[in-house]
């Protein structure tokens, strides 16, 4: 293991942000992690205190380089960050207010703003990303309408990677992954874009600097060398949107690969030579942190969540050493194993906040189909397993509509802990599914990034290769995933009639 020449990789994600060091060798020397809280002072209130991120950013590399031969190795760091949050700061770097969170809702008001002011799909087709309520163009002319004070004294609006390496550098710099999700990117030419910002309210000059991911951007200020505990020679480099860090660093790097992210939402990410726009699914559609490769992004956002909410509210309570626990998510697991696919003719539909792709329907609910009196809550639970893998399946298919093919899959995140629902994904997409052995994935696709600006790889390929890390690969069985291709034709047409009733009821 040669120290003499170290990487951190930083993921400040939503929950939470991970520090990992790691050698040219791929090496991982040490890793920790921060929470913070998200505040939801109102109905569709997101925030969170961006000082917060700054905190769990110094907290987590200080954990890392806590050995003095680790601290004075570090050469550079590379972030891979949360999209599409965001915080006013004024000249001096202060943030004037709680940051927007990516998943704050109060923007209809300016959403049918934007939308009564630009032709149809401006927004994707200029930015990559679907107007949605709670990215930074909506968030920013919010603020210009309600919190006019406070909107006048804002020197930048920044988003959380741009925030931080403000901290790290004293000067505000956006990757264009990240920046596409701010919704104020025009991506043909890689700079911002004035009809959005018009729109929004705001100049160039309250945005930061475009730069693209792995080249470098400043080494550390003297405040954030102290602060951090490494020497000011330490470089800072472009890192990317955490699901394109996520992929850089799974491996998902070539035209066709297909990362498969299993957490609270399912997210699918398919790497493309060119952005490869649709109007009718809208697959958001970003630069790869990959030099010259691009990538397409759908989510299903009740994934891990569906389970969740079975085991919150079905789940059966059992007693241990006297007290009551509800039961685990692997002891839930070895009931659902027992189970053939199929669960005993029960369908799950995971639509809580309607259907995304291909349907986009806004009053579609999460719907149980086929209960009779043998059913158990089991049978329930493998509805809810499999029907988030059928959903994803279908999100995957949108790709590559022609031939509804795709290669070289990985997936990670928390479903591949789950040996049985781990298996449902192989059967189901009947193919091999490579799974990474590290969890915090991001991290090693952040210091990749960090290798590449700090000329010790390259290019991100080769990072790639040098950083790989373990995989386990996972294949179909036959009997099992020829059930499937049944039981998924039934899922999708039922799919379809589901969307068609709660339309026709209201």
């Amino acid at each position: 293991m040669n120290l003499n020449e170290l990487m951190i990789g930083i993921d400040v994600g939503t929950t939470g942000t991970k520090s990992m060091v790691v050698d040219v060798k791929g090496n991982i020397i040490s890793s920790a992690y921060q929470g913070y809280p998200t505040y939801n002072s109102k109905p569709k209130y997101s925030e969170q205190e961006a000082d917060d991120w700054w905190k769990a950013v110094v907290s987590t590399v200080r954990e890392c380089t806590a050995d003095d031969t680790v601290r004075r190795s570090v050469v550079s760091i590379g972030l891979s960050s949360q999209g599409g949050s965001m915080v006013p700061v004024d000249g001096n770097g202060v943030p004037l207010r709680r940051a927007f969170v990516w998943i704050d809702k109060r923007g209809e008001k300016q959403c049918e703003y934007f939308r009564k002011n630009t032709s149809e799909d401006y927004f994707y087709l200029t930015t990559g990303w679907e107007l949605s309520l709670g990215l930074n163009a909506v968030q920013i002319r919010w603020m210009m309408e309600n919190e006019q004070e406070l909107f006048s004294r804002t020197d930048k609006f920044l988003s959380t990677i741009d925030f931080v390496n403000m901290k790290l550098t004293g000067s505000a710099f956006i990757d264009p992954s990240n920046a596409g999700i701010t919704q104020l990117i025009n991506l043909s030419r890689m700079d911002w874009d004035s009809t959005i910002m018009e729109l929004a309210g705001i100049t160039k000059e309250k945005l930061p600097q475009i730069i693209s991911s792995g080249k470098m951007i400043g080494k550390l200020t003297a405040k954030a060398a102290e602060e951090l505990g490494l020497s000011k020679d330490v470089q800072v480099v472009s890192g990317g949107h955490d699901q394109y860090c996520v992929a850089l660093g799974a491996g998902a790097v070539n035209t066709g690969d297909v990362l498969l992210a299993t957490g609270t939402a399912w997210v699918t990410l398919r790497v493309s030579d060119k952005p490869m726009f649709d109007s009718q699914t809208h697959l958001a559609q970003s630069v790869h942190t990959v030099s010259g490769k691009w990538g397409s992004i759908g989510s299903l956002d009740n994934g891990g969540s569906s389970l969740k909410w079975f085991r919150d509210n079905f789940g059966k309570y059992i007693v241990k050493d006297g007290e009551a626990e509800l039961e685990s998510y692997q002891q839930i697991d070895s009931f659902v194993e027992k189970k053939r696919p199929g669960a005993n003719g029960v369908t799950f539909y995971p639509f809580f906040n309607g259907t995304s792709i291909p349907n986009y329907d806004t009053l579609s609910k999460a719907t149980i189909m086929g209960l009779d009196l043998s059913n158990d809550r089991y049978d329930v639970a493998r509805a809810v397993m499999e029907s988030v893998v059928f959903q994803t399946k279908r999100n995957l298919e949108l790709f590559d509509p022609a031939n509804k093919d795709f290669t070289n899959l990985k997936m990670l995140g928390g479903a591949t802990r789950s040996s049985v629902w781990r298996q449902m994904v192989v059967d189901i997409m009947g193919k091999p599914i490579k799974v990474p052995q590290v969890a915090d994935i991001a991290c090693v696709g952040a210091a990749i990034l960090a290798g590449c600006g700090a000329n010790l790889f390259p290019d991100t390929y080769d990072g790639y290769l040098r950083l790989k890390q373990e995989e386990t690969e996972y294949f179909p069985d036959q009997k099992s995933a020829n059930l499937y291709k049944e039981l998924y034709e039934i899922f999708k047409k039922r799919s379809d009639l589901l969307a068609e009733c709660y339309t026709n009821i209201h």
